[in-house]
């Protein structure tokens, strides 16, 4: 006997009771209202804070009109109408350890781009680095600390030798633009730096006279973030009396990378430079790394100095006689300068670090403790087939003066 099925069950609305809505007999809808209102409001502001954000940026980046004084790509090796090979071995104002030569195996190009490559004093020189050395003609420094070099049982001469090249005498701007595309170095304690440095001392030796560090990094490569090795770079400008009183770190800007590093590829850096600022940048002018605006104080009061330098002898402001005041020591020529060195005892290797000399000590003696430890450093220093890898590489290099051209 067939069992009898379940009346058919329908969910269909009841059209004359309506849907239920119970949101609508629930609290006063008022509070979600408020809530809307202020997502709204939280856009519209986030918003037009992003926007001012991108005008400011924008608006900063100097706009002046320039005229090129220099465009190079090494097509034609190291052309000696733009070119100076720089030959100096007295530590160049931050006792490195590096004797610069003229030499093609520190100095060359290869696929349309400049080499400057560091290799060991040994390698050309023989192992005793406890001879004296004199470059005599060759130096082309008016310095005579520069061009000889000396060592004994406690120091030794340089014990690297690299390049450094410039257009001293060549191109030089007074305000303008310098864009520099190139890739770092790796190895541990090499150190590269792109500079403005002033065609004439008129306010002094280093560094009254004013320096413009585009870039500075360090070779050793960085293992975590909070590294300051291949991963990060900084700019800014040198100024004070002397070099103990060298301001650099009151105008300085840093510019950290986390991922692709300085020596992983080419980058662009930039520096704009007029009566108003200077301005330095990486890869667009967006991205900038420094903007110091002259106009607000002099570099004596920004300096801050002291009274009296150590040895109780007066600090004179050298910038005082300046016809602009609030630019000196930047107001003058300024020629470009590019180099590889190693080592240092000026500060930029802090003694935090586990390096094999200590900073306080004199510059011969710290080479002998940086070149006695060269089995712990020279194995991250590529060679062999990949020995360019060590080089700072320059694809191009572009100057302009400000101003229209005549």
């Amino acid at each position: 006997m067939r069992r009898r099925q379940k009346p058919f069950e329908s969910h269909l609305l009841d059209r004359t009771t309506g849907v239920d809505k119970p949101w609508l007999s629930g609290p006063s809808s008022k509070p979600h209202r408020l809530s809307y209102f202020l997502f709204l409001f939280g856009i519209v502001v986030g918003v037009g804070a992003g926007g001012y954000l991108i005008y400011s940026g924008y608006a900063e980046v100097p706009r002046d009109s320039y005229c090129q004084v220099l465009s190079e790509d090494f097509s034609n090796g190291v052309d000696t109408n733009f070119w100076q090979k720089e030959v100096v071995m007295g530590g160049t104002n931050v006792d490195d350890f590096t004797w610069f030569t003229d030499s093609d195996t520190n100095i060359f190009t290869s696929d349309n781009k400049l080499h400057l490559l560091p290799t060991f004093t040994s390698d050309s020189e023989g192992d005793d680095l406890t001879a004296s050395v004199d470059l005599g003609d060759a130096c082309t420094s008016d310095s005579q600390e520069d061009c000889s070099a000396s060592g004994n049982d406690d120091e030794i001469i340089p014990p690297i030798q690299s390049g450094m090249i410039s257009t001293r005498g060549k191109v030089g701007i007074k305000y303008g633009r310098v864009e520099i595309r190139a890739k770092m170095p790796t190895g541990d304690w090499l150190w590269p730096r792109i500079s403005l440095v002033p065609l004439d001392n008129v306010y002094g030796s280093y560094p009254a006279s004013g320096q413009i560090d585009i870039f500075l990094t360090r070779g050793n490569i960085a293992k975590k973030r909070t590294d300051q090795f291949n991963n990060e770079m900084s700019a800014g400008l040198h100024f004070g009396p002397d070099p103990t009183t060298d301001r650099f770190s009151l105008a300085q800007g840093i510019y950290k990378l986390y991922r692709l590093f300085f020596n992983d590829q080419f980058y662009t850096f930039g520096v704009d430079w007029n009566e108003d600022q200077v301005f330095i940048w990486i890869n667009t002018r967006v991205r900038k790394v420094l903007n110091l605006n002259f106009q607000k104080q002099t570099f004596f009061q920004r300096g801050k100095f002291p009274a009296a330098f150590s040895n109780g002898s007066l600090i004179n402001d050298p910038w005082a006689l300046s016809e602009t005041p609030f630019i000196a020591p930047f107001d003058q020529t300024f020629y470009l300068r590019m180099s590889v060195a190693a080592g240092g005892t000026d500060g930029f290797w802090s003694d935090d670090l586990s390096k094999p000399w200590k900073n306080e000590n004199r510059r011969g003696v710290a080479q002998k403790s940086f070149w006695e430890k060269r089995d712990d450093w020279f194995p991250s220093w590529p060679s062999g087939d990949s020995i360019n890898d060590r080089a700072v590489i320059v694809d191009s290099v572009k100057m302009w003066q400000k101003g229209s051209c005549q």
